[in-house]
């Protein structure tokens, strides 16, 4: 038989499992509820967590300053946005890798920075450096300075983690604080220079504090080092002066406003002029809290002053003797000083009884025009001109005479204006004298202009004779030069009529003499054409060749020079230039006149007697820098008397009387020199004379000897 199940106990058993499971499900679920609520407090606290280090974030963002934060190994940890700014990278980019001082500063400021953070975590001590140095990328900037204020980070169990610092930009400051420097530098080196020491006092019940400069002690002789009271200043007074300076200072506290004074004063037995300029400041109370003031050295100055006083008597005894008006005006206008010619002068032409210090607007009130005058005048004086003019003054119903006046600045020693100076002189007879002359002048510029025509009038008659004398040589050439073609062609009109007679007269014979007249006819012609070009002038420059104009001139007179008995020979050097830049035609004008002369010359010498083979010599060299040509032409007429040499190129000179206009070679030299450029020169040689006429060298040619 099966054995009989104990059913109590599996109940009993199936209700302790019952129970065993109600009792995990509890479990399970209070560990579901506090996992959840543990989840969500660490949900909390990272939000929160965040939530700090974005305030943390924003809070250093806002202060104006380099904030960071270094962990004990000084890589960044935490920068604000100026720092950000400054190193170029952002907080972000601090947790990608590792950065240290060397990547944004040059490596001794980073050596520099990373041994104040050693110091910092050592000691465990707030502690503030001034750090110097050139950010990377700034160093065009220059060097920069910074105010460092760094402390020790701990962690959870107190132990230095890092290293916290602000630090702020300080160079600007520093720049100040030099500048400042060197204007406390300068003032002091300005106030040696001008001996201008200054001074403050702080007035106090428990006692008045003075302060002053290093000039002040030098003005006083005192040493540096020696307390400055009232008493101090009291003592170095001159015995005096001490009444009039407490006086002075207590109507300067009294008063209000500024004080200002000059007294002596006693250093090392020696005495000394000052000048004292003193303000108060007051409290709401009306009682003096405060002076500032400046004491200057002005011994130098009274010195001058005393001379000057002295200098002035004199001058005044000087002014007082001199006929001279003179007269010495202030910046203000006020009459300082003048003489008695001035007062009586000024007196006469005004109608003023002037006193010393009086105002000049005042005394001319009444003459304004006048005023007005006077005022321009002083002015340009007291603005530092030194000038002289001449004017009429005074009323229009008296006497308006003439005066020169000069004035001039009077300056101090430092060059500053302080007043100016007139001298007036009465040029009323001077005037009239120069009006008379004026007068006069132009008179005589009437008379000069009538007698410069006449003489116009004289040259024109002396140029129309010259016209008329050459016209006359030119039908004398031509007539000479006609004179063999016209006896060739009477000769042929009679060989007709006996070749007629005698039965030749054919077509032949008529054609030979047709032919042999119209030969005569032609150089008859062109013996005309030659002539009248050469008494053609030239309208423009032209480049000629001069040797080649001389040879056609001598070609025109051949027969004239011949019947003179003169030889006439023309050489140049070998590659001579011969081009020059004028007037052909006057040129050949020019030689004309000189050979011409040199023929008269020659047969006057044989006209006392001398029998001599005339002889001109033409040579046409160039200078050495080849640039000019040379013309000589000499003769052997015996020269020109060297008492009259220089006179022979001067107009309506002549040596030949009657027969001479004394206008060829005068008109030779203007047209060498005035209307070629160039120069003509005379000189005597041995038997004759040498003219030599210069011209500019144009393009080469060459000629032969």
């Amino acid at each position: 038989m099966d054995a009989e199940i104990p059913w109590h106990e599996v109940k009993w058993a199936a209700g302790i499992m019952c129970v065993v499971l109600i009792l995990i499900s509890s479990w399970i679920m209070i560990l579901r509820r506090q996992v959840a609520w543990r989840t969500s407090e660490l949900l909390k606290e990272k939000i929160a967590l965040e939530r700090s280090e974005r305030l943390f974030s924003s809070y250093m963002d806002g202060i104006n300053a380099y904030v960071y934060i270094k962990d004990k190994d000084s890589n960044y940890t935490f920068i604000n946005k100026m720092t950000e700014e400054l190193f170029n990278v952002t907080r972000a980019e601090l947790g990608n890798r590792r950065y240290t001082d060397y990547d944004f500063f040059d490596n001794k400021m980073a050596q520099q920075l990373r041994a104040n953070d050693r110091h910092i975590m050592d000691t465990g001590n707030v502690m503030e450096f001034e750090e110097v140095g050139y950010p990377k990328g700034l160093h065009e900037t220059g060097c920069k300075y910074y105010l460092a204020l760094k402390f020790p980070l701990k962690d959870e169990r107190d132990n230095i983690a890092g290293v916290c610092g602000f630090s702020y930009d300080i160079t600007k400051q520093k720049a100040m604080e030099e500048e400042l420097k060197n204007s406390k530098s300068d003032l002091d080196l300005a106030q040696s220079i001008a001996h201008i020491g200054s001074w403050r006092v702080v007035f106090s019940d428990d006692g008045d504090k003075w302060s002053g400069s290093d000039e002040l002690y030098n003005i006083y002789g005192h040493p540096r080092n020696m307390k400055l009271t009232m008493q101090t200043g009291i003592d170095s007074m001159h015995p005096k002066d001490k009444a009039s300076v407490m006086k002075s200072w207590s109507a300067a506290m009294n008063g209000g406003g500024p004080g200002e004074w000059e007294h002596r004063i006693i250093v090392d037995g020696q005495i000394k002029w000052v000048y004292v300029r003193v303000q108060f400041l007051f409290d709401n109370e009306g009682r003096a809290k405060e002076a500032v003031g400046i004491l200057q050295d002005v011994t130098e100055r009274k010195l001058v002053e005393e001379e000057l006083n002295g200098v002035s008597e004199q001058l005044f005894k000087i002014m007082e003797s001199t006929r001279d008006v003179i007269a010495m005006m202030d910046t203000e206008y006020r009459y300082v000083m003048f003489n008695t010619a001035f007062h009586d002068e000024f007196k006469r032409i005004f109608g003023v009884d002037l006193n010393k210090g009086d105002s000049m607007r005042q005394a001319l009130a009444d003459l304004p025009d006048d005023l007005a005058n006077a005022m321009d005048f002083w002015g340009r004086a007291l603005g530092g001109e030194d000038f002289t003019v001449t004017q009429q003054f005074g009323d229009t119903k008296l006497d308006r005479s003439w005066y020169e006046l000069h004035f001039s600045p009077v300056r101090d020693t430092e060059g500053k204006v302080m007043g100016a100076v007139h001298v007036v002189r009465n040029v009323t007879r001077r005037k009239r004298m120069e009006e008379e002359l004026r007068r006069l002048n132009i008179e005589l510029e009437s008379a000069v202009v009538e007698e410069t025509q006449k003489r116009r009038q004289h040259e024109q008659m002396l140029i129309q004779q010259s016209k008329m004398a050459a016209m006359g040589e030119m039908i004398s050439m031509i007539s000479h030069q006609w004179r063999q073609p016209l006896n060739a062609i009477g000769m042929t009109v009679q060989d007709i009529n006996e070749a007629y007679n005698f039965g030749e007269l054919n077509a032949d014979y008529i054609k030979n003499t047709v032919d042999t007249t119209m030969n005569q006819v032609h150089f008859m012609s062109k013996t005309i054409d030659d002539f009248k070009d050469f008494f053609k002038p030239s309208k423009a420059k032209v480049k000629f060749n001069v040797k080649t104009t001389i040879e056609e001139l001598l070609s025109m007179f051949e027969q004239m020079f011949k019947k003179s008995d003169v030889d006439i020979s023309i050489r140049t050097g070998q590659d001579t230039i011969l081009i020059t830049d004028g007037y052909p035609n006057e040129f050949k004008h020019v030689i004309l006149n000189i050979i011409n002369n040199a023929k008269d010359a020659i047969t006057s010498k044989r006209d006392d007697g001398e029998m001599i083979q005339g002889r001109i010599d033409i040579n046409i060299i160039n200078n050495t820098e080849i640039d000019k040509i040379i013309i000589s032409i000499k003769d052997n007429g015996g020269g020109i008397p060297e008492h009259i040499i220089n006179n022979i190129f001067d107009p309506y000179y002549t040596t030949k009387g009657e027969k001479g206009t004394g206008i060829g070679l005068y008109m030779s030299k203007t047209i060498i020199e005035t209307n070629m450029g160039g120069s003509l020169e005379v000189s005597n040689v041995d038997g004759g004379a040498e003219f030599v006429i210069t011209l500019g060298a144009g393009h080469p040619s060459t000629g032969s000897g």
